[in-house]
């Protein structure tokens, strides 16, 4: 029962480092696609304009 905590606690501890890792891996990809996206729009703005 002990082990059974004692792996619990380290299951969750991974739980948390996977998610945390996983957000911040996500939100930097979304950044860098928004970036894209912007200067894609951007692109194509100066294209019609010009």
């Amino acid at each position: 029962m002990y082990l059974f905590c004692l792996n619990r606690t380290l299951y969750d501890y991974m739980y948390v480092l996977v998610g945390w890792l996983g957000g911040k891996i996500f939100a930097n990809l979304r950044k860098r696609f928004q970036l894209y996206t912007f200067k894609f729009l951007l692109n194509i703005n100066v294209y019609f304009c010009v």
